[in-house]
């Protein structure tokens, strides 16, 4: 699939501008953090081109639906560690995120 030019236009001006992508570093482990005004542009180009775009800030998204508390249980159960969190969060949630949940029937049903 090809970028339409003036899509092509604001992907290379997100990648030229600054402030630009920064690398943290924490142990032995690194993040790379986007800046929101770039997460923005380059989300609507991707939605376009029928991609599916999840928030950046997937804890909130649970925090929103008022599951803070389990995200807490979580975190005190498995530290930082991200990926036994997100499976101790998939196996007691009780309500799936609006934005999460049309974006897993997008992706599940048959085409």
């Amino acid at each position: 699939m090809m970028l339409a030019y003036s899509h092509l236009q604001r992907f290379q001006n997100c990648i030229t501008r600054s402030p630009q992508i920064t690398l943290s570093k924490k142990g032995k482990s690194s993040a790379e953090t986007y800046p929101v005004a770039q997460v923005t542009t380059l989300s609507k180009i991707a939605a376009a081109h029928r991609f599916n775009v999840l928030p950046t800030d997937f804890e909130g998204l649970f925090s929103k639906e008022g599951q803070g508390q389990l995200l807490r249980r979580a975190q005190e159960a498995y530290g930082r560690t991200k990926r036994l969190q997100g499976i101790y969060l998939a196996q007691y949630v009780k309500t799936v995120p609006l934005e999460l949940r049309r974006v897993i029937l997008q992706v599940t049903s048959s085409q």
